[in-house]
């Protein structure tokens, strides 16, 4: 989490989508999304995060949608 974050801040840095996972060290994926949303530059960055304990049926669809979502990016 505070290696994304710290990527995230760096400005030549251009992302457009952040995946995170929710239980991640030095920083919760809670945490990351916290400090996306009240960064003046980041908080208009589309995040999804999901928690590698959830279904298997479940992480196929966010798989799909994270896909689908990769798609209209490009």
């Amino acid at each position: 989490g505070l290696h994304a974050w710290q990527y995230l801040e760096d400005v030549q840095n251009r992302i457009d989508l952040v995946l995170t996972e929710v239980a991640m060290p030095c920083l919760s994926g809670i945490g990351l999304l916290s400090k996306i949303t009240s960064h003046s530059i980041c908080k208009g960055i589309p995040v999804i995060s999901k928690q590698l304990s959830c279904s298997t049926i479940l992480l196929q669809q966010i798989n799909t949608l994270i896909l689908v979502l990769a798609n209209l990016l490009v």
